[in-house]
């Protein structure tokens, strides 16, 4: 088969992987969809309130006030453990917490991205005996490894985080496919010193991957006010 079958190969095993991931990705949406709306209804916290005292009698041989003998004396002051011991007139409630379910789902959704076309991959590449399946299996892991960290946090929100991630497994995964393309790395008759940049770069590229997806669970979900 010539390059340009090869090409078509590498392009089509590539929109394969592009399909599954944005497969992934709509599904993880739609969870997190439906998780929102069932979260979307919170119950009220009654307000507990107390009935207003009931005023002090006066103590007995205390005389009460009449008309022109002029003010009452007060009543002596309450102790301080039974004014603790009175119930508050109102008790505030605690806001809250709640955990956006997307940064939930994401770094999930990240992991299988670049798993799942690994072990294809893994499998095309392990046919010795197909040089053209070797290369749709180096094809299908590359573009796992470029869309994982945009997946685990891009669909967080956390884009920043996906750009740095995201755009460094995107290059290495990139000039790794422009290598295999100007010389094929499953030749029989290629020698190994031939062979290292492909071998370097697409480790490379597997190395951002990974680190996007690991980032993405050691960040953690994200709390926030409902």
């Amino acid at each position: 088969m010539g390059r340009s079958g090869i090409l078509f190969d590498r392009l089509r095993a590539f929109g394969a992987t592009c399909t599954c991931g944005l497969t992934i990705v709509l599904g993880a949406g739609s969870n997190v969809a439906r998780a929102s709306e069932g979260a979307g209804g919170t119950e009220a916290v009654p307000v507990i309130e107390s009935a207003d005292p009931a005023p002090a009698s006066a103590e007995p041989g205390v005389p009460s006030a009449k008309p022109g003998e002029g003010v009452v004396p007060a009543p002596p002051a309450l102790p301080a453990a039974a004014m603790a011991a009175a119930p508050a007139g109102r008790e505030t409630p605690k806001p809250a917490v709640v955990t956006d379910s997307r940064t939930v789902v994401a770094p999930l959704a990240g992991a299988l991205t670049l798993v799942v076309p690994l072990m294809v991959g893994s499998f095309l590449v392990a046919r010795d005996d197909n040089p053209r399946l070797q290369n749709i299996g180096s094809t299908v892991m590359l573009a796992g490894f470029a869309a994982a960290p945009w997946v685990s946090h891009a669909l967080a929100g956390r884009w920043g985080r996906g750009l740095a991630f995201g755009g460094a497994a995107l290059a290495a995964s990139a000039a790794t496919w422009i290598v295999m393309a100007a010389r094929d790395p499953y030749d029989p008759n290629l020698g190994n010193r031939k062979r290292l940049p492909f071998g370097l770069l697409i480790t490379t590229s597997f190395f951002f991957g990974a680190a996007g997806v690991t980032d993405s669970f050691i960040v953690g979900p994200e709390q926030r006010q409902p």
